[in-house]
């Protein structure tokens, strides 16, 4: 498991990653991504839900 902690301002943010997904490359992300969606990974699959629906919502809008 790779634990990453960022502070920005007076917050603090902790990720857990168990695949360390946090410490690889943009290029093994996107294959990890795209491997863990092939499978069915539900988390994954959400993640993309949620992406696919915040560009949707930019686009409305004009950004």
């Amino acid at each position: 498991m790779v634990t990453l902690v960022n502070e920005i301002g007076n917050s603090k943010i902790t990720v857990y990653s168990p695949s360390g997904v946090i410490t690889m490359t943009p290029e093994e992300r996107r294959e990890w991504f795209e491997r863990e969606f092939e499978k069915g990974n539900p988390v994954v699959r959400q993640v993309a839900e949620v992406a696919i629906g915040i560009l949707r919502n930019s686009e409305r809008e004009g950004a």
